[in-house]
């Protein structure tokens, strides 16, 4: 008896707050490889119930790729479509893991799975996903890969699930009802961390995020776990000293005397009065990375990680794994950049 003519060649089964590396990172992927793809937001129509359109949809395709994460195991409706997938034995099931093998489900994990934990540029990992799925390597699939690997030598160790990233806020010291409280933070304080928070989901940073508020007198509000390893994204500038520790540029210069961490001292034509806020990454390495946002305001400060979050894939694409720093003004403009000739990957 000939076999069902499927109408999809694979599913995607995910939880949607990893939507944004499925829709950025692997439907482009599975598109440049010839398939056509299922996904939630194409193939789900209004009016039909989610666990129908879930049926229907497994038993019209060939394959299903699982995208194990924390959060798809927290997904009622994840573990449901595993469930519902398994129970059709003549579908091809793949779990491709993001951050390590315990998100996977227990009923699949006697299943080889496609293993992106560290190697989400990786090309012979994707190449064997292409095959599993009787996919068509094409140039635009080495286009998206060499896209993934300009993000990797961006974010180097941000991406790194294994080394913990340390996010450092600027608080104040501040009398409330008569009461000192040493580490008070503003509303754009907490929407310049919010957007951090997006960006390191962006680049699936899942794991091993600590953050931290620095008062006045740059006191830490917790403990650095080992201060001989990992990553920091200093937002604020109240913990100048931590970015010239990991970068070997004198920070404490540039933001007790106003000016900037170049080679060559003071830049020409240098006013402060004329920029909002400022970007430095160092080079890229594994750990011991460090990234600044710092402006003189709460507001300059979220606008930075702002201008970050909004354009990450151009920053990769063009600065790669240099170390640079940027100035802007308030009006997102930038005034100019420098990057460092004598460190880059």
């Amino acid at each position: 008896m000939p076999t069902k003519k499927s109408n999809y060649d694979v599913f995607i089964s995910y939880s949607h707050n990893d939507s944004d590396w499925v829709r950025g990172y692997l439907l482009p992927m599975l598109d440049s490889w010839g398939l056509k793809v299922a996904i939630d937001n194409k193939v789900f129509v209004p009016g039909v119930t989610l666990d129908v359109h879930i049926q229907d949809t497994i038993i019209n395709s060939e394959h299903v790729i699982f995208v194990c994460t924390q959060h798809f195991m927290a997904s009622k409706w994840c573990l449901l479509e595993v469930d519902k997938t398994i129970a059709q034995k003549s579908i091809h099931c793949i779990p491709l893991v993001l951050d390590g093998p315990k998100n996977v489900p227990s009923a699949l994990s006697n299943i080889t799975w496609a293993d992106l934990t560290d190697l989400q540029h990786d090309k012979n990992e994707w190449k064997k996903l292409c095959a599993s799925l009787n996919g068509k390597w094409s140039k635009r699939s080495d286009a998206i890969l060499a896209d993934l690997q300009d993000l990797a030598s961006f974010f180097g160790g941000f991406m790194n699930n294994k080394t913990t990233t340390y996010v450092v806020q600027r608080s104040h010291n501040v009398v409330h009802d008569g009461n000192p409280v040493d580490h008070m933070i503003t509303v754009e304080s907490i929407e310049a961390l919010s957007v951090v928070h997006i960006l390191l989901g962006r680049i699936q940073k899942t794991k091993k995020v600590q953050v931290m508020l620095s008062n006045d007198h740059s006191e830490l509000s917790s403990q650095v776990e080992n201060e001989a390893s990992g990553n920091y994204i200093v937002l604020g500038g109240s913990r100048p000293d931590l970015v010239t520790r990991y970068s070997g540029r004198d920070f404490d210069k540039f933001y007790w005397e106003n000016q900037l961490p170049l080679d060559n001292g003071e830049i020409k034509d240098w006013n402060m009065g004329n920029w909002g806020y400022l970007i430095y990454k160092s080079r890229t390495s594994v750990d011991d990375m460090v990234i600044f946002l710092y402006s003189p305001s709460g507001g300059g400060t979220r606008m930075a990680a702002e201008k970050l979050l909004d354009n990450y894939w151009e920053f990769a694409r063009g600065k790669k794994g240099s170390e640079f720093v940027q100035a802007y003004d308030y009006d997102g403009k930038l005034i100019f950049e420098h990057i460092y000739e004598d460190r880059t990957s």
